[in-house]
């Protein structure tokens, strides 16, 4: 069964700064998330991470970013292995956990 980790993510950085769009926000911490990135590539690639998805929050200072692993225990290996990736993109972002769950039905 997929489970899904949604956060709510803004800027160490710029915490004053109004994005137009999500991959606006994103462009601005790319150095920060390239090592997760690479992870979450790798992840979709095999299968352990199935989807990905960012949406700029009314405001414009954050984004709800949601993905979805292939399982719970998918998840926890994924950030087992990847914990230099992730304290890599605290440096720059904070991500306050919104809910961990098995996804609804679409």
């Amino acid at each position: 069964m997929s489970w899904e980790k949604i956060f709510t993510v803004t800027s160490l950085r710029n915490p004053d700064k109004v994005w137009t769009s999500a991959a606006d926000f994103w462009a601005d911490h790319a150095d920060a998330v390239q090592s997760s990135n690479s992870a979450n590539d790798a992840a979709e690639a095999d299968g352990t991470l199935l989807s990905q998805s960012s949406v700029l929050n009314e405001g414009g200072q954050s984004v709800t970013y949601t993905k979805v692993y292939a399982s719970e225990d998918a998840w926890r290996e994924y950030e087992a292995a990847n914990q230099d990736a992730i304290a890599e993109e605290t440096t720059a972002l904070s991500f306050e956990k919104v809910s961990s769950r098995i996804p609804e039905p679409a």
